[in-house]
């Protein structure tokens, strides 16, 4: 995400990916729609692929600009699970076992077999659920009916060519033509200066590692820098010195207790 400094009404979302997953994409899809609801104005700039959960997030923005090589569209759901068990019996002799307690479905997800009938009627359900969320999603968002949104779904892509004619998108052009779109909703002349801010701001190292490992970057930051001073040789010559001096104080202490 980034945003014109002089349009703070106006945010430019960049989205470069073919989804695969529910949840983050209905997260990445609710931010979207806060900035909405707070006034500004989102505009889409599609990268190489935007497909599946990446036009999923797209759907509801103001304006779509995807290059005429994007590939888009994948308005479909798929689904599924891992039947892992065996595997791990052969190659890691592991023996498992399940006690369960309530619904026949609790073992729905197991990785121990595959779903039987009642499961996999279930499962099906929620596929089904979800697609007519998607179609809804697009339909609403692209101003189109139910059926012309079932006219480009079921799971298929296209290119950005091909989604403007099917109106998935709203023009053609890359980065710069999103920009400069971005510019013209907020009203500001073509020659006229601005500065583009980018969104999340880059981690620097220290922030980077503090996520991974669960502390603040100014704790990070403080163990990279006395690591650095420990490496130091002239840290290390002095603080050999000063155990010697110890090692050395010690040995006298202890011949004067002995006489």
């Amino acid at each position: 995400m980034l945003r014109l400094r002089r349009m703070c009404a106006r945010s430019l979302f960049r989205v470069s990916s073919p989804g695969g997953s529910v949840v983050a994409s209905d997260q990445i899809l609710a931010a979207l729609r806060t900035a909405r609801e707070r006034g500004k104005i989102v505009v889409v700039s599609m990268g190489d692929v935007a497909a599946s959960g990446g036009y999923y997030v797209s759907a509801d923005a103001d304006e779509i600009i995807a290059s005429p090589s994007t590939i888009t569209g994948s308005i479909g759901v798929v689904g599924g699970k891992l039947i892992l068990g065996p595997a791990f019996d052969h190659y890691l002799s592991t023996n498992t076992e399940t006690i369960t307690v309530g619904s026949p479905l609790v073992e729905m997800f197991t990785t121990e077999r595959g779903f039987n009938q009642a499961e996999r009627a279930a499962f099906q359900g929620f596929i089904d659920r979800a697609y007519q969320d998607f179609i809804g999603l697009v339909a609403d968002g692209r101003e189109l009916t139910r059926e012309q949104v079932r006219e480009v779904a079921r799971g298929r892509v296209w290119t950005g060519t091909q989604a403007l004619e099917s109106r998935l998108v709203d023009r053609l052009g890359g980065f710069s033509v999103a920009v400069a779109r971005a510019r013209e909703l907020a009203g500001i002349d073509a020659d006229a200066r601005v500065q583009l801010r980018f969104y999340p701001a880059a981690q620097n190292p220290f922030d980077s590692l503090g996520s991974v490992f669960g502390v603040s970057a100014e704790a990070v930051e403080g163990l990279a820098r006395v690591n650095a001073a420990l490496s130091d040789p002239r840290v290390q010559r002095a603080m050999a010195a000063l155990r010697e001096e110890e090692a050395a104080a010690r040995a006298e202490a202890q011949q004067l207790n002995v006489r």
